[in-house]
């Protein structure tokens, strides 16, 4: 009779070691794929910023009385066509992009400023841009990962509630 009880209870070890493995192999799978959008999202922001000001960068070279080659013609065209791409590919920041209506704005800057060479208010719309884009990826940077003990059991209580 002992040896069957031995037996169960090496069983139950056994099983119970083993379902451990499998959860923490499980969790830890999960934290490292929600790690990897994250980190795709923040690259996402990255590129557009990048896209942008390097777009607002070659748009600042037209202004009154500027001699534009066709090189330079070719970089501005480039640029912005650039610039449109990375707004238009992005994927884990769509809602993002959408939602700031940056496709429409900053072509609508471009072309004012191609028209007037009004430098102020390009810079004026891609400052509001640059911010709103920062703003955005903020809560993407800060994003912490409950422990797993919290999210088995729910989260800790603040002071203020109990």
């Amino acid at each position: 009779m002992q040896e069957y009880v031995t037996l169960v209870v090496a069983g139950i070890g056994i099983v119970g070691s083993l379902s451990g493995v499998i959860v923490g192999q499980r969790m830890s799978r999960s934290w490292q794929r929600e790690q990897w959008v994250l980190d795709r999202r923040v690259q996402e922001f990255r590129e557009l910023l990048d896209a942008l000001a390097d777009d607002f960068r070659v748009a600042m070279t037209m202004h009154v009385g500027a001699v534009i080659d066709s090189d330079g013609q070719r970089e501005i065209v480039e640029s912005h066509s650039n610039a449109m791409r990375v707004v238009r590919s992005r994927i884990f920041v769509f809602e993002e992009v959408t939602r700031l209506n940056i496709e429409l704005r900053w072509t609508t800057a471009v072309n004012h400023h191609r028209q007037t060479f009004d430098v102020e208010k390009l810079a004026t719309v891609f400052t509001e841009i640059r911010v709103q884009i920062v703003n955005a990826a903020r809560p993407v940077l800060s994003a912490q990962r409950l422990p797993w003990y919290r999210r088995l059991f729910g989260r800790k209580r603040s002071a203020s509630a109990t």
